[in-house]
């Protein structure tokens, strides 16, 4: 009989009853109980409830039959009983007695007893049906009784007089009940009879000093040791009320009389103060109680139809001095204020026990809640189940009782009447009881804070006791198998907390029936049950219990993420971290911690690859050192055997994974001594200087020795290097020995490259054969990429050669020696070409290099990428770069992955060379989206990204940081360079042409798609002095003056006039001989050698969108124009539509451009925008212009060529174009640039940031018709 799984609550028989009773009063404060159980007798049960159980404990009564017990509270402050026996007599027990084996008796001086005073009062107090104990603010401490005759009477219980009374009902008198405002300046007494009609009466104001009945002046003042000194001898303690026993002579020490001072003492300063001001007003008051009284007794009826003259006033408050009619002081008749809507006093578990009104409507079973005035419209109401009676609030859930043998706990949150909410079944639980047994009363306890075992002083007859069932719960300590000890104990501590929190949330409470006594408590607490839906993916029941008890979702969800990762259910940890919105930061924190590297690092894939997750560039970049942190830690506490497949998974994610701090994880390899891992990232990552550094970081005590003598260094080396674990100094010869471009890399820091040769030298004795192969490769004499440093030596003028280029060759014919020794002592036949080599060597060691080569060719001094500048200084021997410096295309020094941009700088491999050997200078420069080129009189230089290919340095090289010769090239006399967005082009002097890159589309031209990572040759017939790449085509020009296009040609950019891709170069037909040509991303530009013939064909796709929106606004214009007009509408639509697929067609095809007003003398694309350069150095734009790449003064488009007129001061000899940017070089060698700035081009950082966005193109075109975004 449960609507949810797992069930939330349990019912537990605490007491049973061997006859059906009849009727049952019970009370309660905090976790005691106590019940006047009747049936043929009236008996006393005590409840405890402790941590694990229900202690019960019967209680033997007075056998004097006027003192049987009828109804009971507790005080105020729950340290004393007060019972109402059926002779109206009142008996005051301290609390903590009714857990002592006591059997009270008439000669019993541990009661006090409090008795009526004449026959009337007598009269009056029989039969007691309710009670209730009210303590004035003076500290006066008063009884309020109910009768079975409708009396409402309040009783001094220091000296048993009554204050007053008043009959407001023919019924017996069953509910009274106290409650005091927020402002705890008002207290009420909301009064029940037996057929449910209800009165309200204030009981005291103390802004005012009223009392009902004046209480305070009437009442004794309380005489210690009485009422305050039987409980301070048997003080309850309220977190365990049996641990201790009072000693008997403290109880029953005999209730004496103390002077009215001791009293006084007990008020608070503010009491003694109110009590002046009325002693003052007495004899007037006096005087005007008689009338009062008077006039009282004349009133035959009151409002509620009752006779007055049962009513006794026998002190009048001063503050109602100036009322005359005694009618003020009678309870209302609530009935004209909320009809038939059953009122009740609620209290809740807060701290300072706040209570609230409630109201039941049963024919609606409508609950509503009202404040202490009673407004007519009620702050909240709740829908109960049908036939609801009886209703008792549980802060956040309400139990009901229906038909009188069901029991329904219902969730206030899915009760409440609200538009907002969605109609949830608010039933959580429902419990169904015999039909021959009935629910009488519900009574609410308090959840122990801690742990009781309580056992009772003295055992009980075993006729009257009863035992108490024990509750299931069981030890609910989480076991979690997880290899990281730390975090399960953390999770553990975590869940077991939130358990603690979830149990506390449900007040027990006592449902008391015909037969028995239950106790209603949690069986599994509302956070167990959370995460146990979580976790088995019950998300909508356990949303429902979420929102029932107000529980934080969403941390409660990562606790269960936290749960499935510690029992290794990684895919289901990472479903609940989305779930519960935790910040990937934190989830990958968890992952490190639990030293799950490896599912790290799949989480990491996904997470990076997925484009709709919020994680911002600098967020990727902490995760990302996290994962490295995270393996490096692992990779020191594990085994080398184990830890080979975790480095294999971070070596692909490396690989595929920008989003790293390349200086921290070169720190940390090394640190580590993961020389294995540190080789594969200067491979792929292009971070051989790095590596080199950190390998000579190392070594650096040694290295650091001053000696002449190379023996006595190698030596010490040697020794190191032996002492080295077996497996380190294999990933360390893996590093120095098999990476090919290690002393290549030195060129431009001779420092570096001198401590990598000693290092070397060191390690040459422990080399095999093999490995000292691969050490004579790296160091040959005729390695193109070395030529720059041991050109000088084949001159013969040793004036000229560095210290570093003579230490290379010294060690060429070292390890040269080394290597024909060893191969001799170890029979193995030596390679003869390398004894050819080296006699020629000693003979002539250095004439067989290759003289420096010198080209002739017109230089690009600048270039311009998507956004990154290259840009060339010959006069300071300088290539500087600068904007965005992501995939390393800026060719610094390797930087923090965080520092995205960077300001002008010098390319240190440049500078190193030139500083050097001045006569080696950069030629030319082209730039890519992600990667850079540069030609110099040594050869081509490439860096950057080669995801593609683009690099030309094979499939083993993923990027480069540093600028690295393309050795395919080497031989050949490379005279100019091209660069597309993921593809390179080059062409020699003889008319040659390479193309290597990014081929999909056909864009290489060698009729494939696929990517080619070497240059390969394109074939032409004619020889070609000039190739321009585009986005996805390429542009060639012949010594003809004829241009072939290849590649995509979706949007006009091959100009053939069709829309297809072209995998092998086609012929553009031009009318004249072209001199020029350019291209852009989509677009290109060609002229003739007089400057007077420009053609252009192609259009960006965005470019083409936008029109044809326009187009079709237009056609709608016409069309209401039409109709309005009564011209043909077909007929001017039809002629419309071939209208427009002529301008359609015209990008498709080479057009003429109005050059009539100037001569041109170079040209420029971008994106969307043109440059053309004139003869005169002025600079015209046409195009797009949102970023204001056009330089003309404003961001409006230019469909004609317009002039640049903020540089018409200056004679331009250069200009560029990038994605979004334009950049002119005057003759005076200044560089001016405008336009878009969102990857640092203009030489400064971007305004706002790019890296807090998800990608570096910020740029968002919103059409405004569909709403389309474009980014």
């Amino acid at each position: 009989m449960t609507d949810l799984s797992p069930t939330l609550f349990q019912l537990e028989q605490v007491l049973s009853f061997e006859q059906t009773i009849s009727s049952c009063h019970l009370t309660s404060c905090g976790k005691l109980g106590v019940a006047i159980v009747k049936n043929d007798h009236a008996h006393l049960v005590v409840f405890l409830l402790g941590q694990d159980e229900v202690k019960t404990h019967w209680v033997s009564w007075f056998n004097d039959p006027l003192l049987v017990p009828q109804t009971l509270c507790f005080s105020s402050q729950d340290d004393l009983l007060l019972i109402g026996t059926c002779s109206g007599i009142l008996s005051v027990i301290p609390a903590k007695l009714l857990f002592m084996d006591t059997t009270f008796s008439s000669s019993s001086k541990k009661v006090r007893i409090v008795r009526a005073r004449d026959e009337a009062e007598i009269g009056r107090r029989a039969m007691p049906s309710s009670i209730c104990w009210w303590a004035t603010n003076e500290s006066k401490a008063l009884a309020i009784l109910g009768t079975n005759h409708g009396y409402v009477i309040i009783i001094d219980l220091v000296d048993g007089k009554e204050i007053g009374f008043v009959k407001v009902s023919e019924k017996a008198i069953v509910k009274l009940e106290q409650i005091t405002d927020n402002a705890k300046d008002n207290t009420y007494l909301f009064i029940t009879d037996i057929i449910g009609k209800q009165w309200r009466q204030l009981l005291e104001q103390r802004s005012t000093g009223f009392t009902w009945c004046g209480a305070n002046e009437a009442a004794s003042h309380p005489k210690t040791p009485t009422l305050e000194k039987a409980a301070a001898g048997a003080s309850l303690d309220t977190a365990n009320p049996m641990d201790k026993s009072p000693e008997p002579s403290e109880i029953e020490e005999e209730f004496t009389t103390r002077s009215r001072l001791a009293g006084l003492k007990q008020m608070s300063v503010a009491s003694i103060a109110s009590l002046r001001q009325r002693l003052g007003e007495t004899r007037k008051i006096f005087d005007r109680k008689f009338q009062n009284q008077g006039s009282s007794s004349n009133n035959n009826n009151s409002p509620n139809g009752h006779h007055l003259d049962h009513l006794t006033v026998p002190v009048m408050s001063s503050s109602l001095s100036s009322s005359s009619n005694s009618s003020d002081c009678l309870p209302e008749s609530l009935a004209s204020k909320v009809g038939a809507t059953q009122l009740q006093v609620q209290s809740f578990s807060s701290p300072n026990g706040q209570k609230v009104i409630s109201g039941l409507f049963k024919d609606t079973a409508i609950l509503t809640m009202h404040n202490y005035e009673l407004e007519v419209l009620p702050q909240v109401a709740f829908k109960l189940p049908k036939q609801t009676d009886i209703v008792l609030i549980l802060d956040k859930l309400m139990v009901v009782r229906i038909n009188r043998s069901t029991l329904k706990i219902v969730s206030a949150h899915h009760a409440e009447i609200s538009l907002d909410k969605s109609k949830e079944d608010p039933v959580l639980q429902s419990f169904t009881l015999p039909s021959t047994e009935f629910i009488l009363s519900f009574h609410k306890l308090k959840n122990p804070s801690i742990p009781t075992s309580l056992e009772t002083p003295c055992s009980t007859d075993a006729s009257s006791s009863s035992t108490s069932t024990p509750s299931s719960s069981e030890d609910r300590s989480l076991v979690i198998p997880n290899p990281c000890d730390k975090l399960s104990e953390e999770v553990k501590a975590k869940v077991n907390a939130a358990r603690n929190r979830g149990q506390a949330m449900v007040q027990p409470c006592l449902i008391v029936t015909s037969k028995a006594i239950y106790i209603l408590r949690l069986d599994e607490d509302p956070v167990s049950a959370f995460l146990d839906m979580t976790t088995h993916g019950l998300v909508r029941e356990a949303d429902k219990i979420a929102a029932c008890f107000e529980l934080d979702s969403k941390s409660l969800i990562e606790l269960a993420a936290d749960i499935k990762l510690t029992k290794g259910d990684f895919a289901g940890a990472i479903s609940l971290y989305r779930q519960s919105n935790c910040k990937h930061l934190k989830a990958v924190l968890k992952f490190a911690a639990s030293g799950h590297v490896n599912e790290l690092l799949s989480y990491l894939n996904v997470l990076f690859k997925t484009v709709n997750l919020e994680v911002s560039n600098n967020d990727k970049i902490h995760l990302a050192n996290l994962a490295l942190m995270a393996y490096f830690q692992q990779a020191l506490a594990s085994e080398s055997s184990t830890i080979d497949e975790l480095r294999d998974k971070l070596k692909a994610f490396l690989d595929t994974n920008q989003w790293f701090d390349e200086c921290l994880a070169v720190r940390l390899a090394a640190e580590t001594r993961e020389w294995t891992l540190l080789g594969h990232m200067a491979v792929s990552r292009g971070l051989h200087g790095d590596m080199l550094m950190a390998i000579a970081g190392a070594f650096s005590q040694l290295l650091a020795l001053e000696t002449d003598n190379v023996k006595h260094l190698q030596d010490a080396m040697t020794k190191v290097l032996q002492e080295m674990p077996a497996s380190e100094r294999k990933g360390l010869v893996q590093c120095l020995v098999y990476q090919r471009d290690n002393l290549a890399t030195c060129l431009a820091f001779p420092a570096l490259g001198e401590q990598i040769v000693r290092i070397l030298i060191g390690l040459l004795p422990l080399l095999e054969e093999q490995d000292l192969m691969a050490v004579i490769e790296q160091c040959r004499p005729d390695r193109p990429d070395l030529m720059a440093v041991l050109w000088p030596l084949a001159t013969l003028d040793l004036n000229l050669a560095s210290e570093f280029g003579l230490m290379l060759i010294n060690f060429y014919i070292t390890v040269q020696l080394l290597y024909i020794k060893k191969a001799a002592s170890s029979s193995v036949n030596c390679n003869p070409n390398l004894v050819k080599t080296l006699a020629k060597a000693k003979q002539r060691p250095i004439q067989a290099l290759k003289p420096l080569v010198k080209i002739r060719v017109q230089p690009n001094l600048m270039a311009a990428g998507f956004s990154h500048v290259l840009l060339i200084r010959p006069k300071y021997g300088q290539l500087m770069s600068w904007g965005t410096a992501q995939f390393g295309v800026l060719g610094h020094t390797t930087t923090m992955a965080s520092s995205r941009f960077s300001t002008p700088k010098a390319i240190e491999f440049f500078s190193g060379l030139c500083k050097g050997h001045q006569r080696i200078s950069v030629i030319s420069v082209a730039c890519g989206r992600t990667h850079s080129m540069a030609l110099t009189d040594c050869g081509l230089y490439l860096w950057g990204s080669s995801k593609h290919g683009q690099l030309g340095l094979g499939t083993s090289v993923m990027m480069a940081k540093k600028p690295t010769l393309v050795a395919a090239l080497a031989q050949e006399v490379i005279v100019g360079i091209s660069a597309g967005n993921y593809h390179s082009a080059a062409w020699d002097e003889n008319g040659r042409a390479w193309t290597w890159g990014w081929g999909v589309h056909g864009q290489l031209g060698h009729d494939s798609i696929e990517d080619e990572f070497l240059p390969t040759r394109l074939i032409l017939s004619d020889r070609i002095i000039s190739v321009a790449c585009g986005h996805a085509h390429t542009v060639v020009l012949t010594i003809k003056g004829q241009v072939w296009t290849f590649g995509c040609g979706l949007f006009g950019q091959l100009g053939i006039g069709e829309i297809k891709k072209k995998a092998t170069p086609s012929l553009v037909d031009l009318e004249v001989k072209i001199a020029q040509i350019k291209t852009g991303f989509f677009h290109t530009l060609a002229f003739d050698a007089e400057g007077q013939k420009l053609y252009t064909w192609g259009c960006n796709p965005q470019v083409l969108r936008t029109e044809a929106h326009m187009k079709r606004k237009g056609r709608m214009q016409n069309k209401i124009i039409a109709e309005e007009t009564g011209q043909d509408i077909e007929a001017a639509a039809e002629e419309a539509k071939k209208s427009e697929a002529e301008e359609e067609m015209l990008h498709l095809l080479p057009s003429l451009l109005d050059t009539s007003l100037f001569s041109v003398a170079s040209v420029a694309c971008g994106n969307q925008h043109s440059m053309i350069l004139t003869s005169s150095g002025s600079i015209l734009a046409f195009g797009r212009n949102m970023d204001g790449q056009l330089g003309i003064g404003s961001r409006k488009d230019a469909k004609l060529p317009t002039l640049v007129s903020g540089l018409k001061d200056d004679l331009i000899i250069e200009i560029v174009c990038g994605a979004d940017f334009s950049l002119a070089m005057s003759e005076a060698g200044s560089v001016f640039v405008w336009g878009g700035n969102g990857g640092g081009q203009h030489g400064k950082p971007p305004l706002e940031d790019a890296t807090t966005n998800k990608d570096t193109n910020t740029k968002i075109v919103v059409m405004k018709s569909t709403k389309r975004i474009i980014r």
